[in-house]
């Protein structure tokens, strides 16, 4: 009996046939892992955009916060000696040779060109636009339950060493305000206007109710745990009963590295504490605040890497980042645009 068998040309054919099946199998598998790397990168940029604007949020809210009655970015340097020559916090301020400009606090945008800050673009109508931001805010003091004053002042503006205010307080913890740096104003001698240590933007106050800041300290008292001295130095300042005290912090805000980094403003007011890393894969931060409605307004903008190109194509500047804000270094990766917006409460009487 002869049995029929497949002749080359059949076995071949099955063969090419088995092995565009298996080429075909290969491209989807890799079409898919394709897709899923792109959309995992997409994610994790997007996941980095939002931690940016998720740290800018948690301050932003409390920028300007207690300093309403100044009345203007002008008079919140002011406030802190600023405008002095030379200034109690030079590290707010741009020197141009023996003249000093404070920054717009307590919202600042910079602009900066390889870590040099300079003066914020701004247009005629009030309208600011940069990449660092320096915020200036307020918050509860951490090491305390509540500090809140017992007894009202009225308290005039002057740098005498004695012209201070007891203050009580209520509801106090057992713990003394830590968050408050005291004990340094027999540092610096009475007849420099640098003096009682008003460089430490750490041991400086604000109240809701009083809209001026003001110094604090417990210096040279028995009992600092439920007392305080309180010094305005350069505005007069009313302290109301059962104000809350709060403390004062200050951050510069900015890319280097392709990772965004803050920086805050050290003991001596006059530099910056080393910069600290947040969010790697952030190529570049673009701000914009308006001054010209009732409520500022201030648009973030987050350029985020979703990883580097690897198809020899070159990434063109996407519609929703400013194409005068484009390098050409960024045509390098695949990109995502993070975008914010705040209304700035805080902000309405200092521009108004």
């Amino acid at each position: 009996m002869k049995r029929k068998a497949f002749i080359l040309t059949e076995i071949l054919t099955g063969l090419m046939l088995q092995s565009m099946f298996v080429i075909t199998l290969f491209g989807a598998f890799y079409m898919v892992l394709a897709f899923g790397t792109s959309t995992q990168q997409t994610l994790a940029a997007n996941d980095s955009g939002q931690a940016v604007i998720t740290y800018i949020n948690n301050r932003i809210r409390n920028a300007g916060l207690g300093l309403w009655k100044c009345g203007s970015p002008l008079g919140v340097a002011e406030a802190f000696g600023l405008t002095q020559n030379p200034p109690t916090m030079t590290a707010l301020t741009i020197k141009n040779g023996s003249d000093y400009t404070p920054y717009d606090l307590p919202v600042a945008v910079l602009s900066s060109e390889k870590g040099v800050s300079k003066p914020s673009v701004v247009s005629n109508d009030g309208v600011y636009e940069g990449n660092v931001l320096v915020l200036l805010y307020a918050h509860k003091d951490g090491n305390s339950d509540k500090l809140v004053v017992a007894n009202s002042a009225d308290i005039p503006a002057g740098t005498k060493y004695d012209n201070r205010y007891n203050f009580k307080f209520v509801n106090f913890s057992d713990k003394n305000p830590s968050n408050f740096e005291f004990g340094k104003w027999k540092d610096y001698p009475l007849e420099s206007n640098r003096y009682q240590n008003y460089m430490n933007i750490k041991s400086w106050a604000v109240a809701e109710a009083s809209g001026r800041p003001f110094r604090v300290t417990n210096y040279g008292l028995t009992n600092p745990k439920d007392t305080v001295k309180i010094n305005a130095p350069y505005k007069d300042v009313t302290i109301y009963a059962m104000s809350e005290l709060l403390n004062l912090e200050c951050q510069k805000l900015y890319v280097q590295n392709s990772s965004f980094y803050f920086a805050n403003i050290k003991d001596d007011g006059d530099t910056w504490s080393n910069a600290h890393p947040h969010t790697s894969g952030i190529l570049e931060l673009h701000m914009t605040l308006d001054t010209k409605p009732a409520i500022p307004i201030l648009d973030l903008q987050v350029l985020v890497s979703e990883g580097l190109r690897d198809d020899g194509q070159t990434t063109q500047c996407p519609p929703n980042w400013p194409s005068s804000c484009w390098k050409s270094e960024f045509g390098d990766h695949r990109v995502h645009v993070s975008q914010a917006t705040w209304k700035l409460y805080n902000l309405a009487p200092l521009f108004n």
